[in-house]
């Protein structure tokens, strides 16, 4: 898939005859385990799963 950051994944294109790599897209996200990407063969779109972590706690008491 390529390199990631706590930020950012880039994805890069792999030519397999000589292995050559090219940049091929940035995505910012906050995923933290990884992040499922699906592309269309020749590369014009694609879909990847944007998690949101919320780190709002909210407490009740007393609730009937």
């Amino acid at each position: 898939m390529g390199e990631s950051t706590a930020q950012e994944v880039v994805l890069t294109q792999v030519d397999p005859a000589d292995g050559h790599r090219t940049p091929w897209k940035r995505i910012k996200t906050e995923a933290r385990n990884g992040l499922g990407i699906v592309v269309t063969p020749d590369l014009k779109y694609y879909a990847y799963a944007a998690p949101r972590y919320s780190s709002v706690l909210y407490v009740a008491d007393s609730l009937r």
